[in-house]
C-alpha cells in the first residue's frame, strides 16, 4: 500500500513539473501494481485508472484517454449506481474527453443528459449541477455551427447557474468568476443582433425560456 501511495505522489509531482511522459510511465506502473495486489479493491482500481486517464490527456493522447474514461465511467456506474454523484461527476469528465477528440455532438449530448440528471437528483444549487450547467453552456458556445439559438440558450444556462453559484459558492469563488466571464462574453456576442432587432438601448439582462431555446438548438438553430 505504501508503494502504491508513493507512486501516486510521484506521478502527481511529475505532472506538476511538466514531465508528462515520465508521469504517464509512473501512472501505468501504479495501475499494474494495484491490479496485481489489490484486484478486489474497486475504489483503488478506479483511482489508479483515473490518474492514468488524466496523465494520458495531459500527454496529448486524447484517444487513449477517452477509451479509458469510458471504462472508468462504466465501472463507476456499476459500482456506485447510475444516479450517484460520483457517477455523474465521471460523466462530466467523460464528456470533456469526448470533446478533446472532436466528438462535439457526443460531448453536448452527455452534458445535456448529465445536467438534467444532476438537477433532478441533486438539486439546482448543488455544486455538481452548477458545474454541469456551466460545462454545457461552454460546449454550446464552442460550436458556431449550432446556429443563432445556441448563444441565447447558453446565456440562459449561464444566468441560471450564476444565480445558484452566488447562493452556494459565493461571489469570489473561482467557478462563479468563470461563469461571470463567460456570461459577459456571450452577451458581447449577442449585443449586435439585439441592437439591430430592438433599435433601443441594450438591456443588461435577458431571460429566455430554456425549453423553447433548447428545442431550437436541437433543431440546429
Amino acid at each position: 500500500w505504501n508503494r502504491i501511495r508513493a507512486l501516486s505522489v510521484l506521478g502527481a509531482a511529475l505532472n506538476l513539473a511538466g514531465h508528462s511522459e515520465e508521469a504517464l510511465a509512473v501512472r501505468r506502473a501504479d495501475l499494474k501494481i494495484v491490479e496485481k495486489h489489490r484486484a478486489d479493491d474497486t475504489p483503488a482500481k478506479l483511482d489508479a485508472k483515473s490518474n492514468l486517464a488524466a496523465a494520458l490527456a495531459t500527454a496529448g493522447r486524447s484517444a487513449e484517454a477517452l477509451k479509458l474514461e469510458e471504462t472508468i465511467y462504466t465501472m463507476t456506474m456499476f459500482t456506485c449506481g447510475i444516479d450517484d454523484a460520483r457517477t455523474l461527476g465521471r460523466a462530466l469528465i467523460l464528456a470533456a474527453a469526448r470533446g478533446r477528440v472532436g466528438d462535439d455532438a457526443g460531448e453536448r449530448k452527455l452534458l445535456a443528459d448529465t445536467h438534467e440528471k444532476t438537477r433532478r437528483v441533486l438539486g439546482a444549487e448543488a455544486p455538481l449541477t452548477i458545474e454541469a450547467a456551466h460545462a454545457r453552456a461552454q460546449a454550446l458556445l464552442g460550436d458556431p455551427a449550432l446556429g443563432k439559438a445556441a448563444p441565447r440558450f447558453a446565456e440562459s444556462l449561464l444566468q441560471d447557474c450564476l444565480f445558484h453559484a452566488l447562493n452556494t459558492l459565493g461571489a469570489k469563488h473561482s467557478t462563479t468568476l468563470e461563469i461571470v466571464s463567460d456570461l459577459d462574453e456571450v452577451r458581447e456576442t449577442l449585443a449586435p443582433s439585439r441592437a439591430f432587432m430592438s433599435g433601443m438601448k441594450l438591456l443588461d439582462t435577458t431571460c429566455w425560456p430554456l425549453e423553447s431555446l433548447e428545442q431550437d438548438v436541437r433543431q440546429g438553430g
